[in-house]
Parts: structure tokens; sequence; C-alpha cells
């Protein structure tokens, strides 16, 4: 489940019953929009003032998404990345329908991903390297062997 509570006075706000083990939230859409992934090969979206859930974004067939280990949202509130050890995927939230796919790696482990502050890139870290694409298109923009800063201050740590 994923609670929303009152930061000042520690009062229950809201619940969202997610049917598994909650293993990453991010706020989207300026504070309107929960989103909650799992060890499931999918992410759920939620209305914070409701409580209702909105969507359920579905990793894409044939992508190798056994499950969800975390997501990062992107500086814009509209976009966000759920990643496991395979690689990650960027979903616009404006057409989920079509989802970016970055990297696909059979031989190596994600361990961390980081959104640039500009939204422009996405860095994905583990096994001391950090793989970096372009987050509009998919381009494979590099790889490094250590702990790599982006120009606009994401950093992903190995």
């Amino acid at each position: 489940r994923a609670v929303i509570w009152n930061a000042s006075s520690c009062e229950l706000l809201r619940e969202m019953h997610h049917p598994r083990h909650v293993t990453g939230v991010v706020v989207l859409h300026g504070g309107r929009t929960l989103a909650t992934s799992s060890h499931a090969a999918w992410t759920l979206l939620w209305d914070v003032a409701s409580g209702d859930r909105l969507q359920r974004l579905m990793e894409p067939p044939g992508y190798r998404m056994k499950r969800t280990i975390g997501l990062v949202g992107f500086p814009d509130g509209n976009r966000l990345v759920t990643f496991n050890e395979a690689g990650a995927v960027v979903w616009n939230l404006s057409s989920p329908d079509r989802p970016l796919l970055l990297g696909s790696l059979p031989e190596w482990t994600t361990q961390g991903v980081a959104v640039s502050s500009s939204g422009g890139a996405v860095a994905l870290c583990g096994a001391g390297r950090v793989f970096v694409w372009d987050s509009a298109t998919g381009a494979f923009l590099g790889m490094r062997r250590q702990s790599f800063a982006l120009a606009d201050g994401a950093q992903c740590h190995v």
C-alpha cells in the first residue's frame, strides 16, 4: 500500500491499496498524481485527491522487465522512468501507450537511475558502469566506468 500523510500533523490523508509490495513512489503533475511501482511488471498511477487508481502502465511486450525495482520522475512532472535489473522504460503520461525502451543489457545489473535536471538525459548505473541515453529519442549517448555527473546536475554513483 502507499500512504499519504500530513507532514505537519502526522494525520493520515490517503491510502492507496497497491496489490503488491511497493518498491517506489514518485509524485507527478505538480502533486496531483502519485505513481507506485512494485515487484510486478507494471506501475500504477493514482489521483492524490481521491485516492482512485487512474491507470496501470504495463511493461511493453517482449521487454525483459519481469518486475519493477523502482521509478524516478522527470522535472516536468509529466514523464517517469521505471527500471529493473535489465534496463529502463521512459513513460510520457500524455501518451502512455508508446513507452520508450532504454537499455536491455543481459550481463549487467541496474542499481540506480538518474534523470538530468533538464529531463534531456537518463543515466542507468550498475556493475561499475554508467550508461546514458537521450530521454526523448532513446539514442545511446555513452558509457563511463566511474561515477558520473550529467552536465546539468544529475548524478549516478557506481
